[in-house]
């Protein structure tokens, strides 16, 4: 079983990807809906902020 850390990383992982998905298609709503619990959780992990969620980096 993983850790809470680790769950905490998938969940805000894949709330990003939903969030993306419904931004994709127009819908703002429901992609804030799913990004704003996702910067929650990521604020819980160590070293983490969203934008490492995405892949980007300070070089983007």
């Amino acid at each position: 079983m993983a850790n809470a850390e680790d769950l905490n990383r998938l969940t805000s992982c894949s709330l990003v990807l939903l969030g993306h998905i419904f931004l994709s298609i127009n819908n703002s709503r429901e992609s804030m809906n799913m990004v704003t619990p996702a910067m929650q959780l990521a604020s819980k992990i160590p070293d983490v902020h969203i934008p490492d969620l995405l892949g980007h980096t300070n070089s983007d």
